[in-house]
């Protein structure tokens, strides 16, 4: 994979994320206000904070932390928009390979075939893929109650996944220890999409 040709999507990162809010980073760059808790969400006032906490950001924010669940770190929410980046580029560039892995999955897994996931393993190289009931995941999606509450999103903005699994989860390395995340490049998606309208 050539990753000069990954496209960044921290395009949140560019503007304010008050909804609405026309604000682009380079204006107030002296001024910005970072969300402490997703650390990616960032404003050039406070009332465009506190309108986006009001207008969905308290639901989103707590989503983007979760991605990386109660085991990760500061450090991996800040890297989201390089990990979702990374996360796109892989699964597009194994397009086939996903492809004939989630039909193997479906005959599998018949009774699971609309609750699928694809998994990413970045901590080998080059990077691995599998297909597996969102059930049989270890270490995800943990015990968090807003979990069920984003897979039913995820299954009401499409009537059956398009690709052959709800979304995928990325395993990562930081330091010795791995993590499992909710897909990147999913959470900013609908973070950012809802927020934005």
């Amino acid at each position: 994979m050539d990753h000069r040709s990954v496209e960044p999507i921290n395009f949140h990162e560019y503007r304010c994320s008050g909804p609405g809010c026309p604000m682009c980073a380079s204006k107030f760059v002296d001024k910005k206000r970072r969300c402490a808790g997703c650390l990616v969400s960032i404003y050039c006032s406070q009332k465009c904070q506190r309108t986006a906490w009001h207008n969905g950001h308290k639901k989103w924010c707590r989503v983007l932390r979760c991605t990386v669940g109660p085991w990760g770190s500061r450090d991996i929410r800040k890297s989201l928009q390089v990990i979702a980046g990374f996360e796109t580029s892989e699964i597009s560039g194994m397009a086939k390979d996903v492809e004939s892995r989630v039909r193997e999955a479906q005959r599998q897994f018949p009774a699971f075939k609309d609750k699928l996931v694809l998994v990413l393993d970045m901590t080998v190289y080059p990077p691995e893929i599998q297909v597996l009931p969102v059930h049989k995941l270890e270490q995800f999606p943990g015990d968090d109650p807003i979990w069920p509450e984003i897979a039913n999103e995820i299954r009401q903005r499409s009537d059956s996944p398009p690709k052959g699994y709800m979304f995928s989860v990325v395993k990562i390395h930081l330091g010795k220890s791995k993590f499992t995340l909710f897909s990147p490049s999913t959470a900013l998606r609908m973070a950012f999409v809802v927020l934005g309208d």
